[in-house]
């Protein structure tokens, strides 16, 4: 289909208003991303400085949505947006609330930095830095998609998602048989599973965002159910046996590393 753009209205400050919904979606992008980057590094550093920034900057992005909700109404009060621009204003409406939850999940990492520092390092970390540098590489994706209004890199990612499924599935199965082994380490174990359920909350929504943009330039819902893993391609990502117990390597001595499914053709580290 041709490139939807802003520039086919008779009204000029209809374009103007469609560019204008278009950069505060794309700021969102822009912030949500380096937001995620940050509160990541600020898990993997211990960095209290740098996690107490983030969650004083999620404020701007609830700002942002609420910015793209006035901008809608008006156009949509005003112009009375028909076909391909309706599509084009709900799409930014839906994508924006989308946004603005992967940003307080953003800031709910990174406020758990504090009681992680109060602990020794554990196994876990590399695992979550690894769905996070996906994660990261997904919104790179849908940015693009929405700038460009082309589906394409956007459905990669919604393709993608599967992978961060399985890696969130794989990592709560071997943090459990941690703390099963090692109760002293229970604590830290379970804010770091929700440090990696909020990002595979933040991968959900970033399909939520594929799917907008493939009703935006489509008109048609995507043909299919998000895909999951293909139980034929099986890898292992163990934590090592250490992370299992401080004290001794009996504690591990009936503990597996948990195997993933990795679907064909899906790289599984960026």
């Amino acid at each position: 289909m041709n490139k939807i753009t802003p520039d086919h209205h008779i009204h000029h400050a209809f374009d103007q208003e469609l560019r204008q919904l278009d950069a505060v979606v794309l700021k969102m992008c822009d912030q949500v991303t380096s937001l995620l980057q940050d509160a990541i590094t600020a898990v993997t550093t211990g960095d209290l400085e740098l996690a107490s920034a983030v969650v004083k900057r999620d404020q701007e992005i609830d700002e942002l949505e609420f910015l793209v909700k006035e901008k809608t109404v008006q156009i949509l009060a005003l112009r009375e947006p028909k076909a391909v621009d309706l599509r084009w204003v709900i799409a930014a409406l839906e994508s924006a609330s989308n946004l603005e939850r992967m940003g307080d999940m953003a800031k709910n990492i990174a406020k758990r930095v504090a009681i992680l520092t109060s602990f020794a390092p554990m196994d876990g970390i590399a695992e979550i830095n690894r769905m996070a540098h996906m994660i990261i590489d997904f919104m790179e994706k849908i940015r693009q998609s929405w700038a460009e209004k082309n589906s394409t890199p956007a459905l990669e990612a919604w393709n993608g998602d599967a992978l961060v499924d399985t890696l969130f599935d794989a990592l709560f199965k071997n943090l459990m048989v941690v703390m099963i082994h090692s109760p002293r380490n229970i604590t830290q174990g379970t804010h770091l599973l929700f440090i990696a359920k909020n990002l595979e909350r933040i991968g959900d929504h970033i399909t939520n965002i594929a799917e907008s943009i493939y009703y935006l330039e489509t008109g048609k819902k995507i043909g299919s159910t998000r895909p999951k893993t293909d139980d034929h391609y099986r890898t292992s990502i163990p934590l090592s046996a250490s992370s299992a117990s401080a004290n001794s390597a009996s504690d591990t001595r009936n503990s597996e590393p948990v195997a993933i499914t990795i679907p064909k053709g899906t790289s599984s580290a960026k």
